[in-house]
């Protein structure tokens, strides 16, 4: 029989709950950043290959990616509301 690591066995000092946003959402927003990126290497793709160009895409292609990477994963801020008072 193996021993768990300390570290496996111990609850965590704390648990984050998030809401995700809906999948319908996600997938609009997605869909909206992937036809701006489109819109934006078009101009691009009519040019002819040359070294700055292909900076010029390769740098889109990096900004494309570091916006719609964390969509799936962008938690919404979680509403906060005041106590009642009695």
């Amino acid at each position: 029989m193996t021993k768990k690591p300390p570290m496996e066995s111990m609850q965590p000092a704390c648990v984050e709950q998030a809401r995700v946003p809906d999948d319908a959402d996600r997938r609009a927003a997605a869909e909206k950043i992937t036809e701006a990126h489109q819109e934006q290497m078009a101009p691009l793709a009519a040019r002819p290959a040359n070294p700055h160009t292909t900076r010029q895409r390769q740098e889109l292609d990096r900004a494309y990616a570091d916006v719609i990477s964390p969509l799936p994963y962008d938690a919404d801020a979680t509403p906060v509301f005041q106590r009642p008072r009695d």
